[in-house]
C-alpha cells in the first residue's frame, strides 16, 4: 500500500513540474518572454529571414480553424482564441481585437499568450524544430497567406498518443463521449472565397483529411479561384481510393504521411485499428505520385516511449526515399511522452541515438541528419532536467518520511 501511495505521489510530483516547466516565468516589468535578448538573437541567426523584427509572423500571416469553430493564429497556440465561428465571421476575426493583441506581444518578443511551445523549444535550443519559424516563409499580406483547416476530428484509427479531440474512434468508443458538434457550414465555404485568392498555401489536417467531407468543397473552391495555392494535406495514410486520385491529379497537393513506425510489430502498438500493408501501400503510391508531379512529399513522426528504439529506422527509410523528415514533439499523454520518463531511461536513449551514424551525402540526409542530431541534444537536456526533478522529489519524500 505504502508502494502504491509512493508511486502516486511521485507520479504527482512528476506531473505538477512537467506542468511547470511549461509555464512561462513572468519578468518585473510583467511582459513575459522567458528567453533573453542574446538567446533569441541566437535563434534569429538560424532563420532564413534573418532581417526580421519579428519572433514569430504567426498572426500576420495565418489563420487556424479547429473542430469546435475556435480560431487560433497556428495550431500550437490553443490558448489566445482569435474568435469564435460561427458567432464570428473570418473577416471579423481576422481584424479584430483579440488577433490586435498577439501582433503587439510577438512585437515585443512577448511570449505570454499561448506560445509556450515556441518558448520551450527556444530555450531548449532546438531550433530546427520551432514552429514559428515555420511562418517565415510565407508573404506578409493584407490577408493570411496560410489557412490551416483542422475541422473535424472524424478519423478511423485510435493511435496511442491521440485522443478524442483528433480522432472520432477515441471519442466514441475509448471517451465514451457523444460527436463533438461540428458548426462548418456552406456559409463558412462561402466567406473563404474573399480570403483564396491570397494564399500560399492551404493545410489540412485531421482527424483523417481524406475522410472529411467539407474539404473537398473546400479543395474545388480553391481549384476554381487559385490553382496556384498549395493544398497541403498531412494524411495517416491509412486512406486512398479513386475519389481521392482524380482531385490531387487536378491540383498542386503536397502530401505529408504520419509514420510512427516501420515495423509491423511498433505499428500495431501506437496506430489502433490500422493496417500496417495497406499503409505502406499507400504511403509508396503518394511518394511515386509526388515524385512523378513534382510536388512536396513529407514525413512527420513523433518520437515516443513507444517507437524511441524505431527512430533511426525510420530516418533511413526517408533517406531510401529522398524524403525529409519533421519531429513533432509529443507533450502527453505521461505515459507516451519521453520528458516523462525517468532520467536513467533518458539516459539510456541517449547513448543508443549517440551509437547511431547516419549518411550525410545528399541534402535530404543532411537535414534529416540535423533533425535526429537536434532530438538527440533535446533528450539529453530531458535528462538533465529530470535528474535535477528526481532529487527534489528524493528531497520531498524524506521530508514527509520524517
Amino acid at each position: 500500500m505504502n508502494l502504491q501511495i509512493d508511486k502516486i505521489k511521485q507520479s504527482v510530483f512528476r506531473f505538477m513540474h512537467y506542468v511547470r516547466d511549461l509555464t512561462i516565468v513572468k519578468k518585473e516589468n510583467s511582459q513575459t518572454t522567458g528567453i533573453s535578448v542574446d538567446l533569441i538573437k541566437e535563434y534569429n541567426k538560424t532563420r532564413k529571414y534573418t532581417h526580421s523584427k519579428l519572433i514569430c509572423h504567426a498572426p500576420f500571416k495565418s489563420l487556424y480553424f479547429t473542430p469546435e469553430g475556435e480560431i487560433f493564429s497556428c495550431c500550437y497556440n490553443r490558448s489566445h482564441i482569435l474568435g469564435t465561428y460561427p458567432e464570428q465571421t473570418i473577416p471579423e476575426v481576422w481584424q479584430g481585437a483579440s488577433i490586435g493583441e498577439l501582433r503587439n506581444a510577438l512585437r515585443a518578443d512577448d511570449l505570454s499568450m499561448g506560445c509556450f511551445s515556441c518558448l520551450t523549444q527556444i530555450g531548449e535550443r532546438t531550433f530546427s524544430s520551432v514552429m514559428a519559424r515555420y511562418f517565415d516563409d510565407y508573404p506578409l499580406r493584407k490577408y493570411p497567406s496560410l489557412m490551416e483547416f483542422e475541422l473535424s476530428n472524424v478519423c478511423n484509427m485510435a493511435c496511442v498518443m491521440c485522443d478524442g479531440r483528433y480522432s472520432s474512434v477515441i471519442r466514441k468508443e475509448r471517451e465514451k463521449l457523444p460527436p463533438i458538434r461540428n458548426p462548418y457550414d456552406d456559409s463558412f465555404v462561402h466567406q473563404l472565397e474573399e480570403f483564396i485568392p491570397h494564399l500560399s498555401k492551404a493545410k489540412f489536417l485531421g482527424g483523417e483529411p481524406f475522410l472529411i467531407n467539407i474539404y473537398y468543397d473546400i479543395w474545388e473552391k480553391i481549384l476554381e479561384i487559385n490553382h496556384r495555392c498549395v493544398i497541403s494535406v498531412q494524411t495517416n495514410g491509412s486512406v486512398l481510393n479513386d475519389r481521392i486520385k482524380r482531385v490531387m491529379e487536378r491540383g498542386g497537393f503536397h502530401i505529408t504521411v504520419s509514420v510512427d513506425a516501420v515495423s509491423k510489430e511498433v505499428f500495431d502498438k501506437i496506430r489502433i485499428k490500422g493496417d500496417f500493408n495497406k499503409v505502406m501501400d499507400n504511403i509508396r503510391y503518394f511518394h511515386a505520385w509526388s515524385k512523378r508531379n513534382n510536388a512536396w512529399f513529407g514525413v512527420v513522426t513523433c518520437p515516443m516511449q513507444q517507437n524511441w528504439k524505431e527512430i533511426p529506422d525510420i530516418i533511413n527509410y526517408c533517406n531510401e526515399m529522398d524524403t525529409g523528415i519533421t519531429f513533432n514533439r509529443v507533450w502527453q499523454p505521461l505515459h507516451c511522452t519521453l520528458r516523462s520518463c525517468s532520467s536513467d531511461i533518458l539516459k539510456v536513449i541517449y547513448d543508443f541515438y549517440s551509437t547511431i551514424r547516419l549518411p550525410d551525402k545528399t541534402a535530404v540526409q543532411r537535414q534529416n541528419r540535423q533533425q535526429f542530431i537536434e532530438l538527440k541534444n533535446q533528450i539529453l537536456q530531458w535528462s538533465e532536467q529530470q535528474k535535477l526533478r528526481e532529487a527534489q522529489y528524493s528531497l520531498f519524500a524524506g521530508m514527509d518520511n520524517d
